[in-house]
């Protein structure tokens, strides 16, 4: 969750004040209807019992460009994507939208810490093969990464670009895609977000 760098909300209960006291008057920029920044607002003001406006854009790059330039007030974007403009200055962590803190943004805290309890919104990053792929295919693959991501070197370059690393299991995996499946549909749902 990312303000502007000059933004009179230095954390997440400012922010939850404000938009209780006015509804409907902060706006949030994602990358469009239904993308995850969106999911994740909407999930964000269900947790919370606040209206905000949504404000969506062909793209993250440019509802980063407006957050910065002042035409919205916040924005969920991924670790990745937000760190190059807290590094320069640009915009300010609220908070992260993981259980646990990024390996990139140490002093940042989870929206969990922040009050809103056992908030997780998550934008991951996994390998997919076509279906049917052989088990014995499935294994090797899945040894090799989890042996790759356990190396110092090479958890270390994914922890510079924001990213976090979680090794598992191909049937692991494919439980939690489905478990995450599941909990955006009841958002989108319970939202009304339209199909697109």
């Amino acid at each position: 969750m990312m303000v502007r760098a000059d933004s009179k909300f230095s954390d997440v209960s400012q922010l939850v004040a404000a938009a209780r006291a006015k509804p409907g008057t902060l706006t949030f920029g994602t990358s469009g209807v239904g993308s995850t920044e969106h999911i994740a607002t909407t999930r964000f003001m269900m947790a919370t019992g606040i209206d905000m406006v949504h404000v969506p854009y062909k793209g993250t790059a440019p509802a980063i460009t407006d957050l910065i330039g002042g035409s919205i007030d916040l924005i969920f974007v991924p670790v990745p994507t937000s760190l190059p403009h807290i590094q320069s200055g640009k915009l300010r962590a609220l908070a992260v939208s993981t259980l646990a803190r990024s390996s990139s943004l140490p002093d940042v805290p989870t929206l969990n810490e922040a009050g809103i309890k056992n908030f997780e919104a998550l934008t991951w990053i996994g390998l997919l093969g076509p279906a049917g792929l052989q088990n014995d295919i499935v294994k090797k693959l899945n040894n090799a990464l989890n042996d790759a991501f356990k190396q110092d070197d090479g958890a270390a370059q994914l922890h510079k670009l924001g990213l976090d690393v979680a090794v598992g299991t191909a049937p692991e995996f494919k439980a939690f895609i489905a478990e995450d499946s599941e909990n955006y549909a009841k958002i989108v749902k319970a939202a009304g977000i339209p199909k697109q």
